[in-house]
């Protein structure tokens, strides 16, 4: 913001060593690209906006000559409301990329059929934790589910799918209560 102030009033400055003779070519400017330039909560870049347009347009109107105050006044209203149109369309543009990137790093540690983390959450987990960027693991464990292949070939995969499923909600549930991370290895294998 401290940016785009200074260059307003440089831009009126070199207007008043003009005698305000000449248009507001590069507050007009600037007016339409920091918008886009700024990620921002909206209502503190329209008001920004909106302040140095208002200022832009009171200097036009005091200090310019009648051939130069209609053309300002018009560019600095029409350019700002462009710069305020783009610069909201290029934000929303940006936050749904951003969302878009958080649901795929999601989905890339998430396995699907039990919602559990996966097994490359896990490495990368342990990899964080030998870097020490996160907590040292007081231990690790590994669970399997004896005869599961069995239990497939008896009730086929659907059911299998459906079992593993409910065998991972009860593994998230007990680990948010107890405060443990589990991840679903592979197969019918899980670690902890």
């Amino acid at each position: 913001y401290l940016f785009f102030t200074c260059a307003i009033i440089f831009s009126i400055g070199v207007s008043a060593v003009r005698k305000f003779q000449s248009e507001y070519v590069s507050a007009v400017c600037l007016l339409t690209i920091f918008p886009i330039l700024l990620l921002d909560r909206s209502w503190r870049v329209v008001l920004f906006c909106l302040l140095n347009s208002t200022l832009c347009i009171a200097i036009a109107l005091f200090l310019k000559s009648e051939s130069t105050i209609l053309i300002d006044v018009l560019d600095v209203i029409a350019f700002t409301i462009m710069g305020i149109v783009f610069g909201t369309l290029m934000k929303s543009i940006i936050v749904k990329g951003l969302d878009a990137n958080r649901i795929l790093r999601i989905e890339r540690n998430t396995d699907a059929l039990t919602t559990l983390s996966n097994r490359r959450c896990l490495f990368e987990n342990l990899n964080l934790v030998s870097e020490g960027k996160r907590p040292a693991v007081t231990g690790i464990f590994m669970i399997d589910i004896d005869m599961f292949k069995l239990f497939n070939d008896t009730y086929g995969h659907q059911r299998g799918d459906i079992c593993l499923a409910a065998i991972g909600n009860c593994f998230k549930n007990f680990g948010e209560e107890n405060n443990f991370e589990f991840y679903r290895y592979g197969g019918e294998e899980f670690c902890a």
